[in-house]
């Protein structure tokens, strides 16, 4: 690296060559739109995975807890399957599977669940 110019307070400038340098260390060789890009995406994928894996994950405990708000029991909940054919933009339904029954749900936003109780398992 070389030192371009005393700037007259004891400090140095540095030249283009040295700034190049410099810029590689700190890992400034991507243009800022690249960096915005990459950033762009990696955000992107983070919100579109963990969103997905986390809701099937948890859904058949979501719909399982909402269903029991509404009196019906249902112990140990195995799965949650969305019917999209029922289903509609503001009105999501859902077929949850209990260990002692299987139940239709009807979740609309702001409203209590309807549930209809498609089966009983008994042991």
């Amino acid at each position: 690296m070389a030192i371009d110019d005393d700037l007259g307070d004891g400090r140095f400038s540095m030249g283009v060559r040295a700034r190049g340098v410099k810029d590689r260390l700190e890992g400034r060789f991507m243009s800022k739109t690249s960096y915005s890009l990459a950033c762009y995406m990696a955000v992107l994928g983070t919100l579109i995975v963990v969103p997905v894996s986390s809701h099937s994950q948890t859904s058949a405990v979501d719909v399982a807890a909402q269903v029991r708000e509404q009196g019906y029991p249902c112990v140990h909940p195995v799965t949650a399957v969305r019917d999209v054919r029922s289903s509609r933009p503001n009105s999501a339904v859902w077929v949850l599977r209990c260990r002692n029954a299987t139940y239709r749900v009807r979740l609309d936003p702001d409203m209590s669940a309807r549930v209809t109780k498609l089966r009983s398992r008994h042991h």
